[in-house]
């Protein structure tokens, strides 16, 4: 029987609108394009919010194409936003964050916060629905945005270390034994990270920019631009590790970890000597480079042992189960656990617990099951297809999710835009396969 029928005979069509192919607004591609371009731009600045932050280029790009977005879906009548659960645990989540304003003791950093929260969720909803149509030639459109943003941010990046003692001081880095987080010898790759162009989020936006550009390898056409794709991402991935973050390392190799367990199965013959010879040039490679010995001094017992960093965010853990402890159910509102006056407790797990409490954290990890699950689901229904581009999209996808699932651990913040870029490729990808006639993905119900 074909698989088709069989998939639509187990799945019956829903009672519902099925998304456009067709965005809500005239030149969509363009405007969408332009998001992921400008997102890591900081040196442009439009305006600034009560002296505590900037309003850069990508918010104000990201505003104008909600607009429009928004204008659309009401000139056409499609006002329904809700069209799966995890959108649906979205906007609880963000109208939770926002009430929490209202107990929150410090009402200005609360709102400045759910600013952050509620631009992310705005770019969550326009990409998601961008996504539902075309899914194929869209999110390969996205992923090479975020290919050349990564490499804009490479650029400055490299500036940056040039800036900062160059190869000498470079040199030095990767032969010391034992490198703590204040040592001074990692200013060379610490200090701006952007030269003076970019956002500093090198150790999360490049990763994001390796999975993406790893899950569209195969519908490049061109030997050439597809031999460069393979040198940006290789290039990435030394710069992610010069940049001596410890939990972009681990969460990395969680990732890729994920991605062989997952590609494993239809390894065989000539592809599964490729991959081991692959991964034997790329060891050889970063051996021959010093970054083994990077990753050891960064990982050894003894630098983990010394390093203040360490200490530091066990005392943030601590402080933000101390705020938890005051208002252990609905938290102490957004924006109000910054120990120290830092920007985050560099554990997103209890920086959520502590803001929003056990509601709110139940809430998130409704979002985080739902994320993986539609990720896996999706996985295990292009392989039912027999359509492996839409199965490498969405392992490629759950690949770079769990990379932030486990960098949430011990840095990263939920007001940085990547976490939600990811999640918006997930709906994206659920929409777009629902809409071809199933309930649901690998769910009995929507």
């Amino acid at each position: 029987m074909d698989v088709n029928a069989e998939i639509k005979d187990a799945y019956p069509v829903l009672p519902w609108r099925p998304a456009s192919m067709k965005f809500s607004f005239p030149g969509a591609g363009f405007w969408m394009a332009s998001i992921i371009l400008t997102m890591t731009i900081r040196q442009v600045s439009l305006w600034q919010l009560g002296g505590a932050a900037n309003g850069r280029i990508g918010d104000m790009v990201l505003l104008l194409v909600v607009g429009l977005w928004f204008g659309g879906r009401c000139l056409t009548g499609r006002l329904d936003m809700i069209r799966n659960r995890l959108d649906l645990a979205v906007i609880i989540f963000l109208l939770f964050c926002v009430m929490s304003v209202l107990w929150a003791d410090n009402v200005h950093g609360g709102g400045f916060r759910s600013l952050k929260l509620l631009r992310n969720g705005m770019l969550y909803f326009v990409l998601a629905d961008y996504l539902s149509g075309d899914f194929p030639s869209r999110y390969k459109r996205i992923a090479i945005c975020v290919l050349i943003t990564g490499l804009f941010q490479s650029v400055g990046y490299i500036v940056a270390i040039g800036q900062n003692g160059g190869v000498s001081a470079l040199s030095a880095l990767l032969q010391a034994e034992s490198v703590a987080s204040n040592d001074p010898i990692l200013a060379v790759v610490r200090k701006d990270q952007g030269g003076a162009m970019f956002l500093q989020g090198v150790a999360s936006w490049l990763p994001l920019g390796m999975f993406l550009g790893f899950s569209i390898r195969r519908t490049m056409r061109s030997p050439l631009v597809s031999l460069g794709n393979w040198i940006l991402i290789c290039s990435m991935g030394v710069l992610t590790v010069l940049s001596g973050t410890r939990a972009a390392m681990v969460a990395f190799a969680a990732g890729l970890v994920v991605i062989f367990l997952f590609t494993v199965p239809d390894l065989t013959g000539n592809r599964a000597i490729m991959v081991v010879v692959g991964a034997a040039f790329l060891f050889f490679g970063a051996w021959l480079l010093g970054l083994l010995g990077l990753v050891g001094s960064r990982m050894s017992v003894q630098t983990l042992q010394s390093d203040p960093s360490v200490v530091a965010r066990l005392a943030f853990i601590e402080f933000a189960l101390d705020r938890f402890s005051e208002s252990p159910w609905v938290g102490v509102g957004v924006g109000n656990i910054f120990p120290d006056g830092l920007t985050a407790v560099h554990n997103v797990y209890m920086q959520v617990l502590g803001e929003v409490g056990v509601v709110g954290g139940a809430i998130f990890l409704w979002i985080l099951a739902l994320w993986a699950g539609y990720l896996i689901s999706a996985s295990a229904f292009a392989t039912r297809l027999g359509d492996q581009m839409q199965k490498q999209f969405a392992i490629s996808i759950l690949g770079a999710s769990v990379f932030f699932f486990t960098y949430f651990l011990v840095g990263h913040d939920l007001g940085s835009a990547e976490p939600w870029l990811l999640m918006s490729m997930t709906s994206g990808l659920h929409n777009s396969l629902r809409r071809k006639g199933f309930e649901s993905i690998g769910h009995g119900r929507k």
